[in-house]
C-alpha cells in the first residue's frame, strides 16, 4: 500500500545494494523472517523497527542477523511484566545495537538512562529522528509522507496533536554540556560517548579508557567547548553526549 509496493521496494534494493546500509523491517509480518535471512545473506545490516513483533519473534530475528533496533522504544512492541516485546529483545541481547532519539521527548530520561546501562554506550547510538520541520520556527507547517505536521517547541506533530518526529538536529542534540541523570550510584560518575548511526557501534579508544575513568569525584569540565574540542581531535569523535551520574 502507498507510494511503493513492496515490490518496487525490494527491486530498488536490489538494484542498488552496494548503496543499501540499514534495512528496518518488521520480521512478524508475512514473509518477514525470510527477509531477514534474505539481506543478512546479502551483506545488508537488518533492524528491527516499525514493529509489533512478539519477544519470541524478536528473539528469533535476532538469531537470523538481526544486529541493529530502530529508534529504540518507539514504534515498537513495549516491555511490560509478562511480555517483553521486541524491546526486551533488543535490551537483553549483546548482539544488537540500538538508536535512541536524544530530544527528550521521544525517550523519558529514566529509560535512556536504564537504555545506557543495560547495553552499554559501545551498543547505543544517538540519533534525531529529525522530519523536514527540523530547525524551523514554531508554528512552521510541513510534510511527512503525504500529512502536514506542525512544528511545537518540543517535536512535530500532526493537526490533532499525534507525535510525528522529532525537530531535533544533531547539533542541538550534543551542544548540550551535560545531560545529569540521577541516580543512587554511591557518587560514581559514567562518561560516555555516543555517535551518529552512521559511525556504526562505537567502540571506545585507548584514550578514552585512559581519560574517562569511572571513579568518585570525576568532575564535569569547566570548559566545556574547549574540552569538547580537544577530546575531537584526539579521539576523531566529535557528537558527545556526557551522562553525569551522581548521587542526591
Amino acid at each position: 500500500e502507498g507510494d511503493f509496493s513492496a515490490g518496487e521496494i525490494l527491486a530498488v534494493i536490489a538494484r542498488h545494494g552496494a548503496a543499501t546500509g540499514i534495512i528496518t523491517l518488521a520480521p512478524e509480518l508475512p514473509g518477514g523472517m525470510d527477509l531477514v535471512r534474505r539481506f543478512v545473506a546479502a551483506g545488508h545490516r537488518v533492524s528491527l523497527g516499525h514493529t509489533g513483533a512478539t519477544y519470541d519473534e524478536a528473539r528469533a530475528a535476532i538469531a537470523a542477523g538481526v544486529h541493529h533496533a530502530t529508534h529504540l522504544f518507539n514504534r515498537m512492541s513495549s516491555l511490560t511484566s509478562r511480555s517483553p516485546g521486541v524491546v526486551g529483545a533488543v535490551l537483553e541481547s549483546d548482539a544488537v545495537a540500538a538508536e535512541i532519539i536524544c530530544d527528550g521527548c521521544h525517550v523519558h530520561p529514566a529509560l535512556m538512562s536504564l537504555a545506557i546501562r543495560m547495553k552499554t554506550a559501545r551498543r547505543m547510538m544517538a540519533i534525531t529522528d529529525g522530519t523536514a520541520g527540523s530547525g524551523l520556527p514554531v508554528g512552521s507547517r510541513t510534510r511527512l509522507g503525504g500529512q502536514e505536521i506542525i512544528v511545537t517547541e518540543r517535536t512535530a506533530e500532526l493537526a490533532d496533536g499525534t507525535l510525528a518526529g522529532s525537530i531535533l538536529t544533531m547539533d542541538a542534540a550534543f551542544n548540550e554540556p551535560v545531560l545529569i541523570i540521577k541516580t543512587a550510584w554511591g557518587g560514581k560518575s559514567l562518561h560516555t560517548d555516543f555517535r551518529s548511526p552512521s559511525a556504526g557501534p562505537y567502540q571506545l579508544s585507548s584514550f578514552q579508557i585512559e581519560n574517562y575513568p569511572k571513579q568518585e569525584g570525576h568532575s564535569i569540565p569547566k570548559d566545556f567547548k574547549q574540552w569538547r574540542v580537544e577530546k575531537s581531535q584526539a579521539t576523531g569523535v566529535y557528537y558527545r553526549l556526557m551522562i553525569e551520574h551522581v548521587k542526591e
